[in-house]
């Protein structure tokens, strides 16, 4: 059984009046890894040259070895970035489309994504497919089919989330990115919400790309993330910035550091705190229990169907459609603003996505959520929905 919320709770810095049901949009640092952050300002500016330009290369590698097993993938196969839609803008402005061409991307894509695609393909004439995953969901075979439709013969990406943002649905990825293999099209996966709320081993799964968030349910502070590519991939890739690690062969540093780390490594002066906080939030994570955390989460939203009288988007009747997340399909007439009206009329937090139709609210849980979270959002959708927010 889990531990008690009470004890993770105070290791968050939560605010003890919020019922926090949206881990899933920026998550919540563990007070131990944000200070490992501060620490980590405090060294940087006590020395600024010998940490950036001396010791930060070094550093960086580190992240990379302690990412690397966490997420199932060589170190040289990882370029730490600050979040997953840089690097889902890294990949897509590194692809040779041209007048005709296709990109397939689901409809319950984050809305980021969705615009990076159709910004490439307008700028080369090229077109973005939407594969229409329906709602509700019946069973998995009916996303691959959505997929398998959506593809042709000009298709020239696939992108597919690993857990969908809006609906909060593990999809079979697997099984799409065998698909797109067995099509000739590569595949980039939106992992966005993949580390940390599921097991990864992406040398195993095989995607050309997948596009990792530290920030969510890694517990890293905000601005790490990563891009994990396949090496057949690694020479066509371009960084988003250019600078001194351009080009690869000629870049200042260890000349036998891999091709990713040489371009991305040094995008001009940032801040690399948050990346370089990354094996303390790994830290916690192994203290307290990946498999822990699944179980508490998985425990709670198995009741928050029947607490809010509202439907989910997939079917409940089985823990592969579920990572940490659900996401409830809301009445016609729900208020427009309800979202806004849960924050301050109840201090109950959880997502409400404005691009995806039907409307839905996802419930996110984590270690720090307790049953009482969920009764104090079924009572204040009673209270805003009426009869629709049954308890």
């Amino acid at each position: 059984m889990a531990p008690p919320t009470e004890r993770w709770r105070d290791r968050f810095l939560l605010d003890a009046d919020l019922a926090f049901l949206n881990h899933g949009s920026f998550g919540a640092c563990p007070r131990e890894v944000l200070e490992r952050s501060i620490e980590l300002r405090r060294e940087v500016e006590r020395d600024p040259v010998d940490f950036l330009a001396g010791r930060l290369e070094g550093l960086l590698d580190g992240v990379r070895h302690a990412l690397g097993p966490f997420v199932g993938a060589s170190p040289d196969d990882l370029a730490l970035v600050p979040n997953a839609t840089t690097a889902i803008n890294a990949v897509a402005r590194s692809l040779s489309l041209g007048p005709g061409d296709e990109v397939v991307a689901g409809d319950h894509e984050y809305g980021a994504a969705a615009r990076t695609l159709d910004f490439v393909c307008r700028r080369a004439g090229a077109r973005l497919v939407r594969a229409r995953v329906p709602v509700p969901l019946r069973d998995r075979e009916q996303v691959v089919e959505s997929y398998r439709r959506a593809l042709g013969p000009r298709t020239r990406l696939l992108l597919a989330s690993h857990v969908t943002s809006p609906t909060a649905l593990v999809l079979p990825i697997a099984r799409l990115v065998e698909l797109g293999r067995g099509h000739g099209v590569p595949v980039l996966v939106d992992g966005a919400h993949g580390p940390g709320q599921i097991p990864l081993d992406l040398d195993a799964l095989g995607a050309d790309w997948y596009a990792g968030n530290g920030h969510k349910w890694l517990l890293a502070p905000k601005g790490a993330g990563f891009l994990h590519v396949c090496r057949d991939r690694q020479a066509v890739l371009e960084p988003l910035v250019v600078s001194w690690g351009w080009p690869p062969e000629e870049a200042p540093g260890d000349p036998s550091r891999g091709r990713l780390a040489r371009l991305f490594d040094w995008p001009g002066t940032t801040d690399p705190t948050a990346l370089l906080s990354v094996p303390v939030a790994l830290a916690f994570l192994e203290e307290a229990g990946l498999a822990r955390i699944r179980e508490h989460a998985r425990a709670l939203l198995e009741s928050v169907s029947s607490l809010t009288g509202l439907a989910p988007v997939g079917p409940a009747d089985g823990p592969e459609w579920q990572g940490c997340m659900v996401s409830l399909v809301l009445p016609l007439d729900a208020p427009e603003d309800l979202g806004a009206r849960l924050r301050e009329r109840h201090r109950v937090v959880v997502a409400c996505p404005e691009f995806f139709r039907p409307r839905v609210i996802r419930v996110s849980a984590h270690l720090y959520n307790s049953e009482e979270d969920l009764l104090r959002l079924a009572r204040a959708l009673r209270e805003e929905l009426g009869p629709a927010g049954r308890a």
